[in-house]
């Protein structure tokens, strides 16, 4: 499989975030030159910025910030990490922040924070999307995933939501309607006929509630899984999309639902 940091006429230029230095945009440019898409902050990071800053206006307000320590965190498709480093500067020494990318990319990852150099355990580890996470045991159970602008390209969806559910897997059978770590989902809707797809398969096995603050067109959802019975089984890569059995859905609406309700008419 080609390269998904890489695809046929990648044309992209650096984010100027509004605490972003001449020096930052120039080293950002050279990241994409090297790592694609990977090397680029997208536009759900700002807002992540602000969520993951203490005393931010945020209902609810940011549970990563407000739970007790040990925390360990898991970001999918990390690439510069600059919405996690950020998170990272109000955590514990005690919580570990693991950073996660194709193993091409982890160089990337590896230098955000050795630069950060924060009092953290900050852990960067590969992960391509449908592979085994096995590796990553050690630092199970998770408390929170974060997601920073990642439906993008549909052919990944279905490695994307696998590999979500298997970062999420239970440890036993619950009786509470959710489940498992927190999934802090930061999004720019872009393509919403192709968007809406990746969204409704993922509703199948997680809830959505949005979080409310920011001024942003970039939509933020707090996310969990949905309890399970004794039939579930892990579904296959290639049938993830369906949904499985075993899955005992709540009360939710659908994510067109409230992308609408959210709007300012």
């Amino acid at each position: 499989m080609a390269d998904p940091n890489f695809p046929p006429n990648l044309d992209i230029a650096p984010l100027a975030l509004d605490s972003t230095h001449s020096e930052d945009q120039w080293l950002q440019h050279e990241a994409i030159q090297q790592y694609g898409i990977a090397g680029r902050i997208w536009h759900a990071t700002e807002l992540l910025m602000q969520y993951f800053t203490p005393g931010a206006s945020f209902d609810p307000p940011c549970s990563a910030l407000l739970t007790p320590s040990p925390k360990r965190i898991i970001e999918l498709g990390s690439g510069q990490s600059v919405a996690s480093l950020h998170l990272a500067k109000s955590l514990a020494p005690s919580d570990t922040l693991i950073l996660t990318d194709l193993p091409n990319v982890m160089p990337l990852c590896e230098q955000s924070a050795r630069k950060a150099a924060l009092p953290v355990n900050i852990s960067p580890q590969p992960l391509a999307w449908g592979s085994s996470s096995d590796h990553l045991d050690p630092h199970r159970p998770f408390t929170h995933v974060i997601m920073c602008d990642l439906i993008y390209f549909p052919e990944l969806y279905p490695a994307l939501l696998f590999t979500l559910l298997d970062l999420t897997r239970p440890e036993s059978i619950t009786d509470t309607p959710t489940f498992g770590p927190e999934i802090i989902l930061a999004y720019k809707p872009r393509t919403l006929a192709l968007e809406h797809s990746f969204f409704d398969a993922f509703g199948l096995y997680f809830s959505m509630n949005p979080i409310i603050g920011g001024d942003s067109l970039v939509r933020l959802y707090s996310c969990q899984r949905w309890k399970i019975n004794e039939q579930w089984e892990m579904p296959a890569m290639d049938t993830v999309m369906n949904g499985a059995p075993g899955v005992e859905r709540g009360r939710d609406f659908g994510y067109i639902d409230q992308l609408f309700a959210s709007m300012e008419w």
